[in-house]
């Protein structure tokens, strides 16, 4: 026999100030979510900005927190590299894909040096589902393929950071480290 459905409450209909205020912030939830649903229809895919700064340096902060943790010198944010990673994002979330192959077949390697960094080694750490930089960082950290190894290489002083959202709203994360 099925358990009985529960009953919900339906709250009563807000009147004056607060009525107005959470019809704005209904307005603002609906048009935040229509950007983030129309940011990167698979058809329309443009090329987003690089993450925004506090993205992008929550990441950092992050690998730099785990690589002092780990005795390991800091790495620096480096727009060729966050122009790289972002494009791979933006890439992913066309195709709603996770992979480390552009559909051109380039690699990270190739991708940074298209971006203008000219590399002496390189590594790219890519994650997919993660909602937040820290749940992403968690993802790496623990992984047991080299994305922490990734992390903690004292070889690497640069990074660069990416993130877009596929048109069903997955985020797409990549970490580009090389050394010049």
């Amino acid at each position: 026999m099925d358990a009985p459905m529960p009953t919900i409450p339906v709250p009563t209909r807000p009147t004056g100030r607060r009525r107005r205020r959470l019809r704005l912030c209904s307005v603002t939830a609906v048009a935040g979510l229509s950007m983030l649903v129309t940011q990167c229809a698979p058809q329309q895919c443009a090329p987003a900005p690089a993450p925004s700064g506090s993205v992008a340096e929550q990441i950092v902060t992050l690998v730099n927190r785990e690589r002092a943790a780990a005795g390991v010198a800091p790495v620096a944010l480096h727009p060729a590299l966050n122009s790289a990673a972002q494009a791979h994002s933006n890439e992913q979330a066309a195709r709603n894909l996770m992979t480390h192959y552009s559909a051109n077949g380039s690699n990270g390697g190739q991708r940074m040096a298209g971006a203008g960094y000219a590399w002496r080694a390189w590594a790219e750490n890519i994650a997919a589902g993660q909602g937040d930089a820290a749940t992403a960082m968690n993802a790496w950290m623990t992984s047991t393929e080299g994305h922490r190894e990734n992390i903690l290489n004292p070889r690497y002083t640069d990074m660069g950071v990416g993130l877009a959202y596929s048109a069903g709203g997955v985020p797409y994360w990549t970490q580009d480290f090389a050394s010049g």
